[in-house]
C-alpha cells in the first residue's frame, strides 16, 4: 500500500498526474486539429 505521508511520493504522484493530463490534452488537441485539416481538404475537393 502507498504511504501518502511521504512527501516525495506525493510530489512524484502530483507531477505524474499533471504530466499525464498535459499529454492527454496535447494529443487530443493534435487529433482535433488533424481531423479539422482532413475535413477542410475533403470540402475543398468537393468544390
Amino acid at each position: 500500500m502507498a504511504d501518502f505521508t511521504d512527501t516525495r511520493f506525493l510530489a512524484f504522484l502530483i507531477f505524474d498526474v499533471v504530466a499525464i493530463s498535459i499529454a492527454v490534452w496535447w494529443i487530443s488537441w493534435k487529433l482535433k486539429s488533424k481531423l479539422q485539416e482532413v475535413e477542410d481538404r475533403k470540402s475543398r475537393k468537393r468544390n
